[in-house]
């Protein structure tokens, strides 16, 4: 059977013409390829944009890691140095306590003696007064004072003040006159009487 030349008449069994076909292919692959290319492109971009957001945070957190790491280490540092202190301040006090303890043991009271000498006046009356002397052994009992009596109880103290002196000759004997709520005249006969004892006796201060 004879088969039908697709050709024109004029040119029997013409070869087809491809090139607009494989044109159009190509382009097609090409625009293809070049959608994929950009679209990687962009990934690419956005990996790189998130990684580096990434280490940038990252070095952020190092940074404030760090930052406050050394916050934390300064503070135990000053902690360390506080406690450093207390301990000192600690030791030192016990120290002082202890020498505390042997003054008032050894020395105050036994070796030097401390006699307290005050005079205080009523509220009611200030003409009514009394004189008060403590001494490491005890408190005297009070010479009450008055317009009537004031100078034999300025002598009564003075003779009980010496007798004291005299008894205790082993020792350095303090006298101390308490100035807190005493009346001039009063102040003036005790400070006589204080001042008189430490002239007459080498160990009387």
């Amino acid at each position: 059977m004879a088969r039908k030349n697709p050709g024109p008449s004029s040119q029997p069994n013409a070869a087809i013409d491809l090139t607009p076909l494989l044109d159009v292919i190509f382009i097609f692959l090409f625009v293809v390829i070049i959608g994929y290319a950009m679209a990687a492109q962009t990934a690419e971009a956005q990996a790189e944009e998130a990684e580096a957001k990434a280490k940038t945070a990252v070095t952020e957190k190092e940074a404030e890691t760090a930052a406050l790491s050394e916050e934390v280490a300064s503070l135990q540092a000053e902690i360390d140095d506080l406690h450093n202190k207390l301990f000192d301040q600690s030791a030192m006090q016990a120290a002082y306590e202890g020498r505390l303890e042997d003054y008032d043991g050894e020395i105050i009271g036994e070796k030097v003696k401390i006699v307290t000498i005050s005079c205080t006046y009523s509220a009611t009356d200030s003409t009514n007064r009394q004189i008060r002397v403590i001494t490491p052994e005890e408190a005297w009992e009070p010479i009450l004072l008055s317009p009537a009596n004031q100078d034999t109880s300025y002598s009564r103290l003075e003779r009980l003040l010496k007798s004291y002196i005299d008894d205790h000759g082993d020792a350095v004997i303090v006298l101390s006159a308490s100035s807190e709520s005493v009346q001039r005249r009063d102040k003036l006969a005790i400070d006589r009487i204080v001042n008189g004892l430490v002239t007459a006796y080498d160990y009387v201060y």
